[in-house]
């Protein structure tokens, strides 16, 4: 954790004098001004005016891990987005959090034999920036602060200090897709680890986030709303505009881990969402999709196909590893196969004839853009990991199902013989994972902002939606 990485310093044996003087009430400005030096506007390096008069200043913390939204909220010319870097959030922080290095090594912040000492020093880092952030807007002005997902620990004290110090505080929550599959055991998740959000507003995709976020104890109703996905705006714009883009001429796995929906795979156990043993998790259907897909590959020479993690490091050595035990050959001889993350969804989507994947947002975007998507069912997925499996009121509708790695092989091979049509985007799909299809939820994101603010940065949500007209 970055967090305690920093924190560590402070235990160096020259460090608790430093310590106590930066817990000083004098300091406060000077730690602030020094904060605020760093911090830069995004896409620029400088934190310099507003680029139009009141235009809304928005301070962002975790920038690095939801840049689709703040690229797509930087070029609305109401919105100003500026970067706290992660390394100056958690240096502010560690005066106060150091002691937690120790008894949190190895742990998780939310177990329970942990809240006791976990709760006083969130409190007393709560107490110092209700201090330093009034300071902090002194020598950067901003009207709200932002983070991407309501579990992070370095941002515990922040939202909850924020409002009290009349700064509005949302959370655009990216981590939306709850199907039905994991619906109960998400919210015994949010609820035995004792999530409570003490922001202003809680933004998320759809209705069922919504309910779990109610149900499980973390958010009630004046805090949550409805917003839709900001990412996908740009795309059903184009495709009200331009209809569907024609078919391309690959094929594209989005590629999974062992973990799959949401699956526990132990503390002991886990390794990056990944099994350490071998023992616990899909492994066996990990390895037959990727082999399926590599056969794919050598038996069609002509057709590019593209196996696409979302990282490297780790996963991409798994996929290789399994292609070389089950397919025999190393995967960088096939010349037509590429396991990337150069390109992004909707580029590999729009690329692609046909799609194949498991419960990935990245299937619901395919289907969007009007591609055929293959959902391979066999192996664990059909045995006892089979409940974890998304979107089953959709298979054989809206999405086709393969049954063995040679039934996949034979489905993708007849889809790209091209004798499907347009494979039109099912409304009641894109509505229960996306929320909304009218390409409005920057406007509705924008206008929740816009509320927050006239509101005065009070504990606000239910007001500031309701002025903004969205569904609370």
């Amino acid at each position: 954790m970055k967090l305690l990485e920093v924190a560590a310093a402070w235990r160096r044996p020259f460090m608790p004098l430093l310590r106590m003087l930066a817990r000083r009430r004098i300091f406060v400005p000077i730690i602030a001004a020094y904060a605020a030096r760093h911090i830069r506007r995004y896409g620029d390096s400088t934190a310099g005016t507003a680029k139009a008069p009141g235009a809304i200043r928005i301070l962002a913390l975790n920038s690095t891990r939801w840049q689709a939204d703040l690229i797509i909220l930087a070029a609305d010319p109401r919105v100003e987005v500026l970067i706290l870097p992660e390394e100056v959030q958690a240096m502010v922080a560690a005066p106060f959090l150091s002691a937690l290095r120790r008894p949190l090594a190895g742990g998780a912040w939310w177990e329970e034999k942990y809240r006791p000492a976990v709760s006083v020093a969130l409190a007393a880092l709560d107490r110092y920036l209700q201090l330093f952030l009034p300071e902090l807007r002194r020598g950067v002005r901003f009207d709200v602060m932002a983070t991407c997902t309501f579990y992070y620990f370095q941002d515990r004290a922040w939202e909850s200090a924020a409002p009290k110090a009349g700064i509005p505080f949302f959370c655009l929550h990216k981590e939306n897709q709850k199907d039905d599959a994991i619906v109960a055991q998400t919210v015994e998740r949010y609820r035995a680890r004792c999530y409570r959000f003490k922001g202003s507003v809680l933004a998320v995709y759809n209705r069922k986030e919504r309910q779990c976020l109610l149900d499980g104890g973390v958010a009630d109703e004046s805090r949550v709303a409805v917003v839709g996905a900001i990412r996908m705006d740009d795309l059903f714009r184009r495709l009200a505009d331009d209809g569907l883009p024609p078919p391309g001429d690959a094929v594209t796995l989005f590629s999974f881990r062992h973990n799959i929906g949401g699956l526990l795979l132990g503390p002991a156990d886990e390794g990056g969402g990944f099994s350490c043993s071998d023992a616990v998790g899909c492994i066996e259907y990990f390895d037959l999709v990727h082999a399926a897909i590599a056969r794919l590959a050598l038996d069609n020479p002509h057709v590019p196909v593209f196996i696409k993690p979302k990282w490297l490091p780790v996963w991409g050595e798994k996929i290789r590893d399994a292609i070389r035990r089950l397919v025999g050959v190393e995967p960088d001889s096939i010349p037509n196969l590429a396991i990337t993350t150069d390109l992004d969804a909707q580029a590999l989507i729009r690329r692609s004839m046909v799609v194949v994947g498991v419960n990935s947002t990245a299937l619901i975007e395919a289907r969007i853009l009007g591609r055929p998507v293959v959902i391979p069912l066999f192996a664990e997925l059909t045995g006892r990991h089979a409940g974890h499996v998304y979107f089953r009121k959709f298979l054989g509708k809206d999405f086709l199902v393969a049954n063995s790695p040679r039934e996949l092989a034979e489905t993708v091979k007849v889809l790209l013989g091209g004798q499907h049509g347009p494979m039109q985007p099912p409304k009641d799909l894109v509505e229960e994972f996306l929320g909304f299809d009218d390409g409005l939820s920057r406007e509705r994101v924008v206008r929740l902002f816009q509320g927050a603010v006239a509101a005065g940065g009070l504990r606000l949500a239910g007001s500031a939606g309701k002025q903004a007209g969205l569904e609370i």
